[in-house]
């Protein structure tokens, strides 16, 4: 039967054999049919990008290595700091709500007739009261010490509550988010929390994550970092208080008792805020200006740190190991490991994790210079306030243009992104901030305290 698999039948009429024999191959291309010439031009001026489009295609274009990047997200972050934002806000505004009807219900019991009948000011004797209440019953607790200790806790304890009780809303603030801070700084000086530190408590745009959006404004890894961040705010806080309470006086009817509160949200919105814009400026300004420069300079991979970082995010982000330009192979034996990380570090630019609240620092002082802008201030020092002052609008200025040549020369000190994402919010909360706030009390759940009823003229 072998013949018939070589055997066709001819249709030419001068053979004279009923079959002829002839080369049998397997490609199927011999069993089709040929296009005539005509049709032969008319695929040949066909547009290519509607054949490369044919299912099943296969195409010899390789992606580079740009083109197989996925960049990192920004939408989640994008959402968790307006939703954290909001709720942090309707958290406060609720909470001031309670606490100033609750200082209205005490002013108006016979039983404390003695306090006075401005909500704040009822609530600052209330506080002593609450103060000298817990000194005696902390008191109570260690009666069974050595005198001079309890000597010695009584004093403290004098001498911090009057303190606190003498302070401002704003520099009330600033002692509860230092004594955060401190707890999370004595938590980076144990070895072995700081892998689990720097996972969770601080911000790397690279990573994905969006919660330490919010962790990470609490945390500080140097004694010195946290000493000039709280310096700062605690030094703004007392005019931020001021403010605060001038402009509720002003535009709102609702009586507010505490101005804490409000503080808190502004510090957490502010750092949210300038996070979020020091996060985009890094996956969409520098990153794709790490993946030109690699693509560019396949000598960087041999660099263990940290372009190798930049390569194992986008291995991760596309699944694929090689890619075009990018060499895994060793480096070569004339440029040493010192050399190629010194060009590399010259060239290629970082992403680095962010950490700590310099960013509502920065919007503290922006603030407190578009309000007063005639206001002179002490440059703020952590070793004590000089005997020279200095305008604010000069000191922000130089502040800002700082930051802004930070980011155009790549400066990697401090996050200047977040200091001017910073200022930015604080110039719009100065100008919209106690609108917004009054606008949080009225609409919040809950009981509202009596508004004050304006006399017509």
């Amino acid at each position: 039967m072998t013949w018939l698999a070589r055997a066709r039948p001819s249709l030419s009429s001068s053979s004279t054999r009923i079959y002829h024999t002839r080369s049998y191959s397997l490609a199927w291309r011999s069993w089709l049919p040929k296009l005539p010439p005509s049709l032969k031009n008319a695929v040949g001026q066909a547009d290519p990008e509607a054949t490369s489009k044919v299912p099943g295609a296969r195409s010899n274009t390789t992606k580079s290595f740009t083109e197989y990047v996925k960049y990192p997200e920004v939408k989640y972050q994008i959402g968790t700091a307006f939703v954290v934002s909001g709720v942090i806000y309707y958290i406060a505004a609720r909470k001031t709500n309670q606490e100033t009807l609750a200082t209205e219900r005490l002013i108006a019991d016979p039983a404390h007739s003695g306090l006075p009948k401005d909500v704040r000011r009822a609530n600052k004797a209330q506080m002593r009261q609450d103060l000298i209440r817990r000194g005696k019953e902390t008191f109570q607790y260690i009666s069974f010490v050595p005198k001079l200790v309890r000597r010695v806790f009584t004093t403290l304890y004098v001498l911090v509550a009057d303190k606190y009780l003498n302070a401002l809303e704003g520099e009330r603030a600033v002692y509860w988010i230092t004594g955060v801070n401190c707890v999370v700084w004595m938590a980076w000086q144990v070895p072995r929390f700081r892998p689990f530190m720097r996972a969770h408590m601080t911000h790397d745009p690279l990573s994905g994550k969006a919660y330490t959006m919010l962790t990470s404004m609490f945390s500080h890894a140097s004694f010195l970092h946290l000493l000039s961040n709280t310096t700062a705010l605690l030094g703004l806080s007392s005019v931020l208080s001021v403010w605060m309470a001038h402009t509720h006086d002003i535009v709102s009817r609702l009586p507010q008792a505490r101005e804490m509160y409000h503080f808190f949200a502004f510090f957490a919105s502010a750092n949210l805020f300038s996070t979020l814009i020091s996060h985009h400026i890094a996956t969409r300004v520098v990153f794709p200006r790490i993946i030109g420069q690699i693509s560019k300079n396949p000598s960087a991979i041999y660099s263990i740190t940290p372009v190798s970082r930049w390569t194992s995010f986008a291995r991760t982000s596309t699944g694929r190991n090689n890619f075009v330009g990018i060499s895994s192979t060793k480096a070569p034996a004339s440029a040493t490991s010192v050399e190629v990380e010194a060009t590399i570090s010259q060239t290629v630019p970082h992403i680095l994790p962010s950490l700590g609240s310099s960013g509502a620092t920065f919007a503290a002082f922006m603030l407190t210079a578009v309000s007063y802008p005639t206001l002179d201030l002490p440059p703020i020092s952590p070793f004590g306030s000089p005997a020279f002052t200095v305008p604010i609008i000069y000191g922000v200025g130089g502040l800002m243009m700082l930051s802004y040549n930070g980011i155009l020369r790549g400066w990697r000190l401090f996050d200047h992104a977040a200091h001017l994402g910073g200022a930015a919010f604080g110039t719009a909360y100065s100008f919209h901030g106690f609108r917004f706030w009054d606008w949080a009390r009225r609409h919040v759940g809950g009981e509202k305290p009596t508004e004050k009823v304006t006399k017509s003229k």
